[in-house]
């Protein structure tokens, strides 16, 4: 009698981030939470594209809205640490902003491991970073603030090609270009945040 047999795996990797020469024996890192502020770029991703990466955000502590930002700006995913008790009154709210995200990051899955990524595109904005995720289909830019007043106008040069057009996936609004001594420049329109919350995770 034949048997069949099902073979189950465990995937281990480091408590935090591989170092680049372990990456390759490693398929995903975690950005720990004991690095309560982490840096604007994750430049793992730019060393090794398809490596996996998750940011563990405590939502016992405060709201972690840059946490989820960042995540998405750099293209990798989000750990919740939920083992505190209790439970925010401010949680959905998170969670559904966090739920914005994660549907880019999930159906454009190969721009954001592909090797061509470009971090940190000139800008006409200082404060206001870009990043550039390319595709077989499709580009992808990702954009973080640091403005509080907000920003709106042109923002990043681009290369606009015959039969496609520039989409806001997070909002689902088109994107307007403008042209700026022969150079084709999409414009955002970023929201303004409370000043008292730079520095901080809010």
């Amino acid at each position: 009698m034949d048997k069949k047999w099902r073979l189950w795996g465990v995937v281990m990797y480091s408590e935090g981030m591989a170092v680049p020469r372990d990456m390759q024996g490693i398929v995903s890192g975690r950005v720990h939470n004991a690095l309560y502020y982490p840096p604007l770029l994750n430049l793992n991703r730019l060393i090794k594209p398809d490596f996996s990466i998750f940011r563990v955000a405590e939502v016992a502590k405060e709201r972690i809205r840059r946490e989820i930002s960042l995540s998405y700006f750099n293209g990798h995913g989000i750990e919740f640490n939920v083992f505190a008790p209790g439970k925010p009154s401010w949680l959905e709210e998170q969670y559904r902003y966090l739920g914005k995200t994660v549907r880019v990051l999930r159906d454009h899955s190969s721009n954001f491991s592909h090797s061509g990524f470009l971090p940190l595109l000139p800008t006409l904005e200082d404060k206001v970073y870009v990043n550039y995720w390319p595709g077989e289909t499709s580009n992808i830019y990702t954009v973080f603030s640091l403005l509080p007043t907000g920003f709106q106008g042109a923002l990043f040069a681009v290369r606009p090609a015959e039969d496609t057009h520039f989409f806001d996936l997070f909002h689902y609004r088109d994107i307007e270009l403008d042209t700026l001594d022969g150079t084709a420049y999409a414009k955002v329109d970023i929201p303004s945040f409370d000043a008292k919350y730079l520095g901080t995770r809010l």
